[in-house]
């Protein structure tokens, strides 16, 4: 998925811990295997390459995921959509060679960035691509299901306490030996910088997983204004706000694709959207070069006095 992949492990025995590891790290191969739109030999690269009207059979539990995925697009206002991927193609070249692109080209992506090109079928578990342009691009929600889904591996195979960490996003189970839960630092917005309070994360804890999505490291300038990499799928354009979000929940996949759509909604949204799934969430932006937050109640305070 083109983002670093850690596995942190507590075990009785050393032996049977590097042997999870090993496994850990096959099991999360064999979903970027299937989840990547950089590798052409991937089933999502498969289906990017399809023509328009071809089809293609895919495993059982892809086509439910698709299905979910359809569904948390709806619920999320359109914020959420995994058939993004013209627009993240575009924007990904334009950050390459610093060209900022025609709003024609930019709405070209944006229609082709529908998930009404992709039509499910339920016999055989197939596919349909309906437009050749479009895109499938997972990466709102890839690397917390990926990261879910080793730590749940690892605790089945006798683990004591696992952090796995996929890009930035964390799935924890069990508690290491001594601690309360893993401590887990979060960045302010728009700097290396940790706030002074760790999250507590794990078995015992309310949520197992945080996912955080900002634009600190990627985007681009055009005509003095900052556009971030995440892309506002009903614009086609990234988003200006400058937000930093964390979001906490008892899965990763969910904390991840709520952390996406929470870069785009309006705040009151996301706080519906997360009650809904039973998240909390924090939003920090610099307005004038002040720290400004927007949180919801169950979301843990990170320093004294933060200012709403």
């Amino acid at each position: 998925m083109g983002s670093p992949f850690a596995i942190t492990i507590w075990h009785t025995d050393s032996a049977a811990a590097t042997a999870c590891v090993h496994s850990g790290m096959q099991l999360a191969d064999s979903l970027i295997a299937i989840f990547s739109d950089y590798d052409s030999t991937a089933l999502v690269g498969r289906l990017n390459r399809l023509a328009a009207s071809e089809a293609l059979q895919v495993p059982a539990f892809f086509y439910h995921f698709l299905q979910r995925c359809r569904m948390l697009q709806q619920r999320s206002a359109g914020a959420f959509n995994v058939a993004i991927g013209p627009l993240s193609a575009l924007w990904r070249q334009a950050r390459r060679s610093q060209q900022w692109p025609a709003d024609s080209i930019v709405q070209q992506a944006r229609h082709a960035s529908s998930l009404q090109h992709w039509q499910l079928q339920p016999k055989g578990y197939a596919v349909k691509k309906l437009e050749a342009a479009a895109r499938l691009d997972f990466g709102g929600i890839a690397k917390g299901y990926i990261a879910q889904q080793v730590a749940d591996d690892l605790m089945q195979r006798g683990a004591t306490a696992v952090l796995v960490d996929a890009g930035g996003d964390l799935a924890a189970a069990g508690v290491p030996p001594g601690q309360q839960g893993w401590r887990i630092l979060v960045n302010k917005p728009q700097s290396e910088d940790t706030w002074p309070q760790p999250l507590l994360l794990g078995t015992g804890q309310r949520f197992r997983a945080v996912a955080t999505s900002g634009d600190l490291y990627q985007g681009m300038l055009h005509e003095g204004q900052f556009y971030s990499h995440i892309i506002d799928p009903a614009t086609g354009y990234g988003v200006r706000h400058g937000r930093n979000v964390s979001v906490l929940a008892n899965d990763a996949a969910t904390a991840d694709w709520l952390a996406t759509a929470a870069s785009i909604l309006p705040a009151p949204q996301v706080r519906k959207l997360c009650r809904r799934y039973r998240a909390a969430f924090i939003i920090t932006t610099l307005v004038e070069g002040k720290i400004i937050t927007y949180r919801s109640d169950d979301f843990p305070a990170l320093q004294q006095n933060e200012e709403e």
